[in-house]
């Protein structure tokens, strides 16, 4: 199993996360979705690693756990380009309804994502210390995630003169 960069990752965020709960201010909206985000990412990365330890060490007793844990993974990777986009609409559109309706409808998207993901078939690859999945499932995780970046990256440069100047 080769889990040093997700163990460097974890380390990273947890370090985030402290130094963020350490410091004291104001629970602004950014701030709160913020904090979820570097949660998010956290729960993205240790089932990162849980995928590897499954696709390792329970493909042989059990393919059905592993197809679980490595689809869980999956879906944690359009949560986390949901949970970017929202960050990025939580400066936009601070204190406004169109941020509640941004919100509804990027988590319905994911939610279809992560549907069709749970439908779609998974293969899963072991070659010595190299493990991966692939497949359809795989190809609509990068649809997912990428639609919400890309969505995230045009809300970016057509509202930057909304956004907190500070943060820009």
């Amino acid at each position: 199993m080769n889990i040093q960069a997700q163990l460097c990752g974890i380390i990273l965020i947890i370090i985030m996360i402290l130094f963020y709960v350490r410091y004291k201010s104001l629970r602004l909206n950014t701030q709160i979705i913020f904090q979820c985000l570097l949660v998010v990412v956290l729960f993205c990365v240790l089932f990162d690693m849980l995928s590897i330890w499954a696709i390792v060490r329970l493909l042989a007793k059990s393919r059905t756990a592993v197809v679980v844990i490595c689809k869980a993974y999956l879906a944690s990777l359009v949560l986390v380009g949901l949970a970017g986009l929202l960050y990025e609409c939580s400066g936009v559109y601070e204190r406004q309804k169109k941020f509640v309706w941004v919100t509804m409808c990027g988590l319905g998207v994911a939610i279809v994502y992560i549907i069709i993901i749970a439908c779609l078939p998974i293969n899963i690859s072991k070659h010595g210390r190299i493990v991966y999945t692939e497949g359809s499932s795989v190809l609509m995780t990068y649809l997912g995630t990428c639609s919400f970046l890309v969505v995230n990256f045009i809300l970016t440069i057509k509202k930057r003169r909304q956004a907190n100047p500070r943060r820009t």
